[in-house]
């Protein structure tokens, strides 16, 4: 049976991975409020919109499913990205381009430059698909947790998560940001509670412009005094990033159902980002991992006002060229079952 997708929250996810995108290229304001309010929102609306549409299923069924559309993605995504990595290595630099470093950082799934509990230093990095792996491992539990019948030790041992997640966090990082994945159970029942909310009251409680307005206020605001590395699950002030990422989900939200009503040109577009958005990741992830460092050695040599409109004409041409070659590789039948039909047979 084909689910019928629901056009609002596919432009929330297209607005979400743009802002992925615009977060990771935008360095050069790193430690500034503009950095943190791409990453105070970038993310958490994935997992608020995987609550909202939460239903029961058995745990064979979760991992079944978790395999299908986040884990066999990532090790696809891994392998092409050796592939290129490699030839590039072999072909034009002459020299080996995959150390150790990066083969433990491709199992470790460590989107960024940390330390581990044990005090290993993971000197390379895999990226943005650091998520996908997080995300399997949040849904098995968030599953798990909602299996209680009764609301309030549903929300207790959501709060418990949280709690042990942040813990966690201080030790360094875990492998698969297993931290993450337990502070996140808190957008999960946002967006559950959410749903709860719509279902019980027959409104879409987000399409309210005071809503959309507060929400986000609060994201805005929150960035002035916050950061939030959400693949380390830290935050200079983790309770109000917590508080600030569920407000960018409404805003979000809030702006994608105004963008549905108004901008009917736009709509398409971040629709299409949205439903292929998994797609966009695994390229802008390659790109980064590939690019990256020489591109920045390339801006730091600029004239400062030269350099932000580089920065921002790169953020442009990121988001076109990783939604046109999503496009081109839609094309190719085998590629469209790997990364949207899913659906691999897995023996019980």
């Amino acid at each position: 049976m084909v689910k019928q997708r629901i056009q609002l929250f596919d432009i929330a996810r297209g607005l979400a991975i743009f802002m992925v995108i615009s977060a990771h290229t935008l360095t050069i304001f790193k430690g500034t409020s503009i950095s943190n309010f791409l990453f105070l929102g970038n993310l958490a609306v994935f997992f608020v919109v995987s609550g909202y549409f939460y239903r029961p299923k058995s745990l064979m069924q979760i991992v079944k499913t978790g395999v299908n559309t986040l884990l066999i993605p990532y090790f696809i995504a891994v392998i092409g990205y050796l592939l290129i990595r490699g030839f590039i290595g072999v072909v034009f630099l002459h020299h080996e381009f995959i150390t150790t470093a990066k083969w433990l950082s491709l199992i470790y799934a460590n989107g960024v430059l940390a330390t581990t509990p044990t005090g290993y230093e993971l000197t390379a990095q895999i990226g943005a698909i650091w998520f996908l792996p997080t995300m399997f491992i949040a849904n098995i539990i968030f599953q798990l947790i909602m299996r209680s019948s009764k609301r309030w030790e549903q929300r207790l041992v959501i709060l418990v998560m949280f709690i042990l997640g942040v813990g966690l966090a201080h030790f360094g990082l875990w492998p698969w940001s297993f931290q993450t994945a337990l502070q996140v159970q808190v957008f999960y029942m946002f967006g559950y509670e959410l749903a709860q909310y719509v279902k019980q009251h027959q409104t879409l409680i987000f399409t309210k412009w005071w809503v959309g307005w507060s929400s986000f206020t609060v994201w805005l605001v929150s960035s002035w005094f916050t950061w939030y590395g959400l693949n380390q699950g830290r935050a200079e002030h983790i309770v109000l990033a917590t508080i600030a990422a569920a407000a960018s989900a409404i805003a979000i939200l809030s702006f994608s159902y105004f963008i549905e009503r108004h901008w009917v040109w736009l709509t398409k577009f971040l629709a299409y980002a949205g439903e292929f958005s998994l797609i966009i990741l695994i390229i802008h992830t390659t790109d980064l991992n590939l690019t990256d460092m020489y591109l920045q050695q390339f801006m730091d040599r600029q004239a400062p006002g030269t350099r932000l409109m580089m920065y921002i004409s790169l953020t442009i041409l990121r988001i076109g060229y990783a939604t046109g070659l999503t496009w081109i590789i839609l094309k190719f039948r085998l590629l469209r079952k790997w990364l949207v039909q899913r659906n691999f047979p897995i023996t019980k």
